[in-house]
């Protein structure tokens, strides 16, 4: 049977964070006191990752397997030859078996996995897409075992693969409970990654529609000498992590009025309505106490925009033309700049990567990236663009002086689509920071000899 899987953004109640419970006091995975943890985000930008060295990224190309299934291969861009590899070192290796390093089965490359690059070691987090929040639509009005209330959503294991950088020595370190669903996000600290585990169940809506809710949400730790999993703290299901400093998590939920019912979320119109009365509420929480203290608020009457870098929240709202600076320390706030410019897209370790808003249709008219210094606020627009088609810059990686960038592609017009490109190709190059942000089109080209697409990208 074949289903439509809806993206629906988390439903929140209107109570308050509710943090960590009594648990947020244990010690991490390792046994250090939660109070010396650091943590940092390891993996934001799905199947592709970057070292001080190189880069890699799981190609779309597939290839035939001898057990039936397909294949996909590790590729890997070395910032100083500045050349594109297989991620094997087996000389005459044709890279079309699971024999070879480089080579990975559909099994291990799921829709939701990650790549990640850790303390010496290469990662990969394979799982299966997060469902909760969303919705199934069954337009055959048929039903199978996962529909009813309370089913308890089945996907394949999560599962945890770890190798040296080069490909070598790969093994699958840990496999999670089937029944509980994982989340993208993985986080570090000394010898421990961090993960957000839950259990996801269906719920019926009518003859057509499920509804998948989750429950026993939980941040846990995994320690990287023993592999045990042990509970750092319960979380509240409708909170996303954006960032973190030190022992403390940064959190935002959505706060609506009331709590929505279900013909509020299934209708869009009774939904965005609902949503514009809500606003975004953002707080730290201090993982050794478990306490949770709200350091900013924003209406959603308007799109808002934000990035954690360090300690400090970086905010902006359609209109204001400004981007507002809120250390979570502190707590104090300040204007960083004034730009129409106010839209963040990104952060990075010195400056916001920002630009101009949509048009009401949704559609950005504007590719002009520009960059705000963290410090000062100063702003620097870029005029660097991609020529083959309409479209920005996509920064792939970030080194300590210079980006890897994604700064064309091999693209065609599409002759009976209007607006449509046929993609046959992107083009990898480093650039200095400096060049970047001030539109000097100073590439240092990577050799490519893959067609340098990522798979589900």
């Amino acid at each position: 049977m074949k289903k439509l899987i809806v993206a629906l953004t988390m439903l929140t109640m209107f109570f308050s964070f509710a943090g960590c419970s009594e648990k947020s006091n244990q010690t991490d995975g390792e046994g250090d006191n939660a109070k010396d943890v650091d943590f940092s985000i390891v993996n934001e930008r799905g199947l592709n990752c970057s070292n001080e060295k190189g880069y890699y990224y799981i190609g779309e190309d597939s290839i035939p397997l001898k057990n039936a299934s397909v294949g996909y291969r590790m590729m890997y861009m070395d910032y100083e030859t500045k050349k594109e590899i297989y991620l094997c070192n087996r000389p005459g290796c044709e890279h079309d078996s699971e024999n070879c390093p480089a080579v990975f089965s559909d099994q291990e490359i799921l829709p939701g996995s990650s790549l990640f690059y850790y303390d010496g070691y290469l990662y990969l987090f394979a799982h299966d897409q997060d469902q909760s929040g969303g919705w199934s639509i069954d337009h055959n009005g048929s039903s199978d075992a996962m529909d009813g209330d309370n089913t308890a959503f089945v996907s394949t294991p999560a599962s945890l693969y770890r190798m040296n950088p080069d490909g070598t020595d790969r093994k699958k370190v840990y496999t999670f409970d089937e029944a509980l669903s994982l989340e993208d996000l993985v986080m570090a600290s000394g010898d421990s990654l961090y993960f957000i585990t839950k259990k996801v169940s269906s719920k019926e809506v009518d003859d057509q529609t499920t509804y998948f809710a989750s429950s026993e949400r939980e941040f846990v730790s995994l320690g990287l000498r023993d592999w045990k999993i042990r509970e750092v703290c319960e979380l509240d299901t409708d909170a996303s992590i954006i960032g973190a400093f030190g022992n403390h998590l940064v959190m935002q939920q959505t706060i609506f009025d009331h709590e929505l019912s279900d013909k509020e979320i299934m209708d869009d119109n009774q939904y965005i309505d609902a949503y514009q009365k809500s606003y975004a509420s953002f707080a730290v929480l201090n993982i050794t106490d478990g306490k949770t203290e709200e350091v900013a608020k924003a209406e959603n009457k308007k799109i808002n925009t934000y990035e954690v870098a360090g300690d400090c929240l970086y905010l902006s709202t359609e209109g204001e033309n400004k981007i507002e600076q809120i250390n979570l320390q502190t707590k104090k706030k300040r204007t960083l700049a004034e730009t129409a410019d106010s839209c963040i897209d990104e952060a990075y370790d010195d400056v916001l990567r920002c630009s101009s808003w949509s048009a009401e249709d949704g559609e950005k008219t504007d590719f002009t990236m520009c960059f705000v210094n963290l410090q000062d606020g100063s702003i620097e627009k870029s005029g660097l663009k991609m020529t083959s088609m309409e479209g920005d810059i996509q920064i792939r990686a970030e080194l300590a002086d210079q980006f890897l960038v994604l700064y064309d592609y091999d693209a065609k017009k599409d002759l009976m689509y209007e607006g449509q490109y046929n993609l046959n190709g992107a083009k990898y190059a480093l650039i200095s920071k400096k060049d970047l942000y001030t539109g000097k089109p100073n590439y240092q080209t990577i050799d490519l000899i893959s067609s340098g697409m990522g798979i589900f990208e």
